[in-house]
């Protein structure tokens, strides 16, 4: 007959971690690795869009730092855009923020160098009006003409 020996663990003794630290920490690390997708996601996407500039294809997130204009915002409520740039302005993000709430529209319109534009407001008053200029790219894998919005380009339109 074989003997067979059981030995009683005391508190204390117990090698590993919790089932609780474990899960915590599995958590932590699809986080993280959600993270990373998302932000590899997102550089793909901006990555795929260029603007010929010169005859040399630029990326989207250059061509936006070559892009000047300047926005004010009227007594009469309307919005004064003038491209400085050499870069058309093909449509305009606007966000407009006003007690704690946000309006935010896209306006269709075509602004060359040196052009100016006005758009109106409508009769609200806002605080703070943002300013988001939109580019007409290329997407270099499929060769289509794509809008391109400037997302950490934007200006606060100021008071005449």
């Amino acid at each position: 007959m074989k003997e067979c020996y059981i030995y009683k663990m005391k508190r204390g003794q117990r090698k590993g971690i919790s089932p609780i630290i474990a899960t915590v920490i599995l958590i932590i690390i699809v986080i993280i690795i959600a993270i990373l997708i998302f932000l590899w996601a997102r550089s793909v996407g901006e990555d795929a869009v260029e603007k010929r500039v010169n005859d040399e294809p630029v990326p989207a997130y250059q061509v936006c730092g070559a892009i000047s204009f300047s926005a004010v915002v009227t007594s009469n409520n309307d919005l004064q855009i003038s491209n400085s740039g050499s870069i058309p302005i093909y449509n305009l993000h606007i966000v407009k923020k006003s007690s704690g709430s946000e309006v935010v529209q896209d306006y269709a319109t075509n602004i060359g160098p040196g052009q100016p534009a006005t758009i109106g407001l409508g009769s609200t008053t806002y605080d703070e009006v943002e300013v988001f200029p939109v580019f007409l790219g290329q997407n270099s894998e499929t060769g289509a003409a794509t809008p391109y919005t400037c997302q950490n380009d934007g200006k606060i339109a100021g008071a005449p």
